[in-house]
């Protein structure tokens, strides 16, 4: 059976190869998502430490104990699909995959450790329902499954419009009123990853941040997101 299922595999990739989500190359045993030159010049987000970086910076408002991103996300580069496609295109299976990347990148260096919970950042109803998933959710299976910490899907969102179009102090000013708890922290004291596709103003995550604290006043927070965009 085993024989039987690497020769069904390989048909299967002569057929429908798996590409390369950047230059669209065919990809090689051992290579995923990226084939190895695109891993290469892949934009990774660097800090010096978890716990002092400019993702601290931006949801300063709200102090968090660790933060991390994949990549630096520019809206003109080719890696900047990889999020599109996730978010956009019906692709789930992506979204974990980036989200057990970043978990593989991150995993050695202890960034998970004592985490209790891995929250996503919640869609509204209206909004899953178009789009048929969350893809923070996928990212924080892909998480998940690298690290066997638990997602607890515990915000929701009240509906509003895309952020994308707004100034940053509009962006902060929405995203106050959005997010509600919908279930309770594993403990009052727990570490809680929150988990998002993209950080930009900061905006977003420091509105989760501020709800989990204004019922769990102890709770510890850390973020995780696959990029963190340039601000103009």
């Amino acid at each position: 059976m085993g024989l039987l299922k690497q020769w069904g595999s390989a048909l299967l990739g002569i057929v429908y190869p798996r590409l390369c989500e950047v230059c669209g190359r065919a990809l090689v045993e051992g290579e995923d998502i990226l084939c190895l030159r695109c891993l290469a010049e892949m934009p990774f987000y660097s800090a010096a430490t978890f716990d002092d970086g400019d993702i601290h910076r931006r949801i300063m408002r709200c102090p968090i104990e660790r933060a991390a991103a994949l990549y630096y996300y520019y809206r003109d580069s080719p890696y900047a699909m990889l999020i599109q496609h996730a978010k956009y295109s019906h692709r789930p299976s992506l979204a974990r995959a980036l989200g057990s990347a970043v978990a593989r990148r991150l995993l050695p260096d202890g960034f998970f450790c004592d985490i209790d919970a891995i929250v996503p950042v919640p869609l509204h109803k209206a909004k899953m329902r178009r789009r048929g998933y969350n893809q923070s959710l996928e990212i924080a299976a892909g998480v998940s499954a690298v690290t066997s910490v638990p997602v607890v899907d515990m915000l929701v969102a009240a509906p509003h419009s895309s952020q994308t179009a707004r100034s940053r102090l509009q962006r902060w000013r929405s995203a106050a009123t959005i997010y509600s708890l919908d279930a309770a922290a594993p403990s009052p004291g727990a570490h809680i990853l929150l988990v998002d596709d993209v950080i930009t103003t900061g905006a977003t995550l420091s509105a989760c941040a501020t709800a989990l604290r204004s019922v769990f006043p102890g709770i510890r927070i850390s973020v995780l997101t696959i990029g963190i965009s340039r601000l103009d």
